[in-house]
């Protein structure tokens, strides 16, 4: 169940206690404190935005004069980190106001972590999404003048224009987020109807699967946790009613057992075994956080996770083409080979006759093979060159009238049966000396 309030109540709020410089009757507020109680101010009047607020009911919550009260908030409103008015002896919150945070000091290394992971959402997300835009600009503003001029025109070189109904998507989840609000929206699953329901937005998490951003919290209907996908809700709107986040909710606990953001009801074990060629470049990522890992007597590499849900993992497999082998679930496995298959209709790729698998010689780091039956074909022409450019005349009559054949016609049966000296290479015990002939 989730807790949802008509208003948001006063808490009682701990602070420091206040600090008294020898014997002056004087406070000295604590920055963490004040910082805090701005924090909260925000927040007062955020979660109530239809709501007046008066000075001396705001300096009761805060535990704090009314004088300061009216220093917090002219702070807080000429700094833009709270837009409100007063009319009469209340403060009210502008109507379609936006949210202003307080500052947040970097230093060079935080500062570019930042960029960095905003660089990679901005070029890797489904819709373009101004907001990361507007915050590269800003933060490249704040880096050294000799990286500014180059970041800037990275920065300008993104899309200028966006979907407005993700952008008011987007705004009503982030603020329902922050200020703990129901959101009603619309979302409208890939293969189901559109339908409306009452949310509360619990967590936001990015996913590189699809490039896009989910909303993890209690959705009614169906009355439990959920996921959404913001490019598809199409339509969201705040309300003013309230919700508190459950105590037994943890974020973090979900997301590690999923691979992006699926994270399912009951964990799977999934096995893979990679080919010799990408083994280095399979150890060298930590793909999953329960990942294991055992190198196997070929060069390769067995790997397995257990995830929430696999079928998030399929882009990422399917990325590894004919490197890696699904071992386990059966159900990942099977669904691999059918998509295989569909494949190989599209393509018009007809099976390969068996004599074509077997293989006679590998390179030296055995990663590519010569088939049997090219290297039988390539020892008989060999041979015939030798009979018809090496031999001589008598040499040939004599092995044609052992052989009781013309001249030309024992040079081909010498020629074949050269071809077949490696015959023997088609058998189970040779091939199973390359691995990926194994089950062949």
């Amino acid at each position: 169940m989730v807790a949802v309030n008509s208003e948001i109540p006063f808490p009682n709020l701990e602070y420091n206690e206040s600090k008294y410089l020898g014997g002056n009757t004087v406070p000295v507020i604590d920055a963490d404190t004040k910082m805090q109680r701005l924090l909260e101010l925000q927040m007062l009047f955020w979660r109530n935005p239809g709501r007046s607020l008066r000075t001396a009911e705001i300096a009761a919550y805060l535990g704090v004069t009314e004088r300061t009260v009216r220093n917090y908030l002219d702070e807080l409103s000429t700094s833009g980190r709270l837009p409100i008015y007063k009319e009469g002896w209340e403060w009210h919150l502008l109507e379609d106001a936006r949210m202003g945070l307080l500052p947040v000091n970097l230093d060079l290394e935080e500062g570019t972590q930042l960029y960095l992971a905003m660089r990679l959402l901005a070029r890797h997300s489904d819709e373009p999404n101004l907001t990361i835009r507007a915050v590269l600009v800003k933060l490249i503003s704040a880096m050294p003048p000799t990286l500014s001029g180059h970041l800037e025109r990275l920065a300008h070189g993104l899309p200028t224009q966006a979907d407005p109904r993700y952008a008011d998507v987007f705004r009503a989840i982030v603020y329902g987020w922050a200020t703990r609000r129901v959101v009603n929206l619309e979302y409208h699953p890939l293969k189901l109807k559109p339908y409306w329901a009452r949310f509360c937005p619990y967590l936001l998490e990015p996913s590189a699967i699809g490039y896009t951003v989910y909303a993890i919290g209690h959705s009614d209907p169906p009355g439990a946790l959920r996921t959404y996908k913001l490019e598809r809700i199409t339509q969201a709107e705040l309300s003013d009613e309230t919700f508190d986040l459950p105590e037994d909710f943890d974020g973090l606990a979900l997301l590690k057992q999923a691979w992006g953001v699926m994270y399912g009801e009951e964990l799977q074990t999934v096995i893979l075994r990679f080919h010799p060629r990408v083994a280095r470049r399979v150890k060298e990522t930590i793909w999953h956080p329960s990942q294991t890992y055992r190198d196997l007597d070929d060069g390769g590499v067995e790997w397995s996770a257990q995830v929430g849900d696999w079928l998030e993992m399929l882009p990422w497999i399917r990325g590894w083409g004919g490197d890696v082998t699904v071992l386990e679930p059966p159900e990942l496995r099977e669904r691999l080979i059918n998509e295989t298959r569909r494949l190989a209709a599209i393509y018009d790729i007809q099976p390969i006759p068996t004599y074509q698998l077997l293989w006679a010689k590998t390179n030296k780091d055995k990663t590519r093979t010569h088939p049997l039956i090219c290297h039988m074909i390539d020892v008989a022409q060999v041979t015939l060159a030798l009979w018809d450019e090496v031999l001589t005349e008598s040499i040939r009559a004599q092995f044609a009238a052992a052989l009781g054949l013309d001249v030309d016609a024992a040079g081909r049966l010498i020629a074949f049966w050269a071809g077949l000296h490696d015959l023997g290479k088609a058998s189970p015990c040779f091939q199973r000396k390359y691995p990926p002939t194994e089950k062949s």
